[in-house]
């Protein structure tokens, strides 16, 4: 278990367990990038190393997601991103719906056929849009991020007065 996560050269604090209170929870001091105690909390002893390993990761990927909204948030760049989000999303169910609809021929009822398989080809090339989506579009760091927030949902974490 970590005593202290401390991230050198950070401009988002750190955390440092500073002791256990009576009821067995472990103390944590929140500390801001100037040295300053910004706050103190709890947290159950068996939650501790998920914890620190969920406060590493935000810290990690905070300066990624930094750099990225720096580089992003220009309105150029935004308009940009929302166009190939645009393309890859639709651009996907289109496909998904052209190829159904061109390959598939015959059977009893081919039009049924045809038109099912190709409804389900747009479903599905909409699906594999939006994840293709995610998958180039997401910011660096995020997905770390976002786990790591969950988790620390996860936790019982109280103030310590």
């Amino acid at each position: 278990m970590v005593q202290n996560v401390n991230n050198q050269n950070n401009n988002y604090g750190s955390i440092a367990r500073v002791g256990t209170t009576q009821e067995g929870r472990a103390i944590y001091e929140l500390v801001q990038p100037n040295g300053q105690i910004a706050g103190k909390m709890t947290i159950p002893q068996a939650d501790c190393d998920r914890f620190e390993k969920a406060y590493q990761d935000i810290v990690s990927g905070a300066p990624k997601m930094e750099a990225y909204m720096k580089k992003h948030s220009s309105p150029e760049a935004m308009k940009k991103r929302k166009k190939l989000s645009n393309w890859l999303i639709f651009g996907t169910a289109g496909l998904g719906a052209l190829i159904p609809a061109i390959f598939v021929k015959g059977g009893k009822h081919p039009g049924l056929k045809q038109v099912s398989l190709t409804l389900c080809g747009l479903i599905a090339g909409f699906a594999g849009g939006i994840g293709l989506n995610y998958a180039f579009l997401m910011p660096p760091g995020m997905r770390n991020m976002s786990k790591a927030s969950k988790e620390l949902s996860k936790i019982d974490i109280q103030p310590y007065a």
